[in-house]
């Protein structure tokens, strides 16, 4: 694997600490906590992080995603946990289904990009920035990318949840 690919993994996992770090430090209430005037919460851009990686890297690929298709309509790109009506066991549910997701996600997208350092995608996919991602290599790159400006999100959804 080429060294720009295992230096953008490295990144990556930084970036992942500091995420589970700040997320796995809130309650369930400050989770789905809609800060105003923001649309989101903590546990929607988590989720959206999970999704968005596995539809990077795996939907890209022709691959299955690992994120189950009965979530993707809360975590998709446009969507908002503002409709959601969730009573304190679906919440925590929902929670623990996303930490579990993210447990086994991450290890096994970092198998998989390992396995296929290489691959090309034979449908390039042009994100909303114009930003063309075309193989696994600016995937993985462009998902560091995303998943850093959503740390700052979540460092901002936390201070206005904490005052």
């Amino acid at each position: 694997m080429n060294h720009d690919l295992n230096l953008a993994i490295s990144l990556w996992k930084v970036i992942r600490a500091q995420i589970l770090k700040l997320i796995y430090s809130q309650d369930i209430e400050k989770l789905f906590k809609i800060p105003a005037p923001l649309s989101n919460n903590l546990i929607w851009i988590f989720g959206h992080i999970i999704r968005t990686r596995n539809f990077l890297i795996l939907t890209l690929s022709k691959e299955n995603s690992l994120f189950p298709s009965d979530l993707d309509p809360l975590f998709a790109k446009g969507s908002s946990p503002q409709s959601w009506n969730f009573n304190s066991n679906q919440k925590e549910e929902l929670v623990n289904q996303l930490f579990k997701l993210e447990e086994g996600n991450f290890e096994s997208l970092i198998k998989y990009i390992h396995s296929n350092p290489d691959k090309v995608f034979t449908e390039p996919y042009q994100t909303s920035t114009g930003f063309v991602i075309d193989s696994i290599k600016s995937a993985v790159q462009y998902n560091l990318v995303h998943e850093s400006i959503h740390l700052g999100k979540m460092e901002l959804y936390k201070k206005f949840i904490e005052h």
